[in-house]
C-alpha cells in the first residue's frame, strides 16, 4: 500500500479528524471510550450539552436519547419513511406496527365484520377470540414481546459536542 494510503487511513481513524455532530458506534462504555478518544465524546443519552459548540450549530441544548433506538437516516421526501418529509434530524419516533386485518374464520352464532373487533370483543351475533401465535409446523414457535422489533445487539453511540 502506498505511503499516502496509510496516511489518509491513519487520519481518518485518529480521534481529532472528527467533527462536531458525528456519531459512531463503539461497544466501550462511556468512561472507556472517552479514554479511548476524549470527553468530547458522549454518550448519546439525552443530556443536556448547553454551552457546547454543537448547541452553537444546531440550537439544540440536549442531544438525542438513542438508549434502545434504531438509527434511521432521515427522509425529507417522504417516499421511504411515510412521516419523513415533516421530521428533522434528531426526532424520535414510537414504535409501532403496519395497519393490518385479521381473517376470520368462524365464529359463534353468527358472522362479525372482519377486522372490526380486537381480542375477546363480543359482536351482533356472537363472540371473536384471538389467540396467540401458534407453531405453523415450518418456522417454529413464534416469538412475542411487548414491541415489534429486528433482531438486534446493543451497542452504545456516541455523539462528538466540542472540538
Amino acid at each position: 500500500m502506498s505511503e499516502l494510503y496509510l496516511k489518509k487511513q491513519q487520519e481518518i481513524n485518529e480521534p481529532n479528524f472528527s467533527k462536531v455532530g458525528d456519531v459512531v458506534t463503539s461497544m466501550l462504555d462511556e468512561a472507556a471510550f472517552q479514554a479511548e478518544r476524549n470527553s468530547t465524546w458522549v454518550l448519546m443519552g439525552g443530556r443536556s450539552v448547553s454551552g457546547s459548540k454543537y448547541e452553537t450549530l444546531t440550537g439544540d441544548s440536549t442531544i438525542p436519547d438513542a438508549r434502545g433506538q434504531f438509527l434511521r437516516g432521515l427522509d425529507t421526501s417522504g417516499t421511504v419513511d411515510p412521516d419523513g418529509a415533516g421530521r428533522t434530524l434528531g426526532d424520535t419516533q414510537a414504535d409501532a406496527m403496519q395497519g393490518h386485518k385479521h381473517q376470520s374464520f368462524g365464529t359463534l352464532g353468527g358472522s362479525i365484520p372482519t377486522g372490526t373487533l380486537g381480542p375477546s370483543q363480543s359482536g351482533s351475533n356472537g363472540s371473536y377470540n384471538t389467540h396467540l401465535p401458534v407453531n405453523d409446523g415450518v418456522n417454529g414457535i413464534p416469538r412475542t414481546a411487548s414491541e415489534t422489533r429486528p433482531k438486534n445487539i446493543t451497542i452504545n453511540y456516541f455523539i462528538k459536542i466540542d472540538d
